[in-house]
């Protein structure tokens, strides 16, 4: 994982099956969800 800038990371996703996933990302008192899709 790597930080890209404000607000924006990179993920290796390459290495999990395909499939639909959420991620959650925590800064401080704010908290978002978001779907991710990996298709290989």
């Amino acid at each position: 994982m790597a930080q890209r800038g404000m607000g924006e990371i990179d993920v290796d996703l390459s290495t999990i099956p395909a499939g639909v996933y959420f991620a959650i990302a925590q800064a401080g008192g704010e908290r978002q969800t978001r779907r991710i899709a990996v298709v290989h």
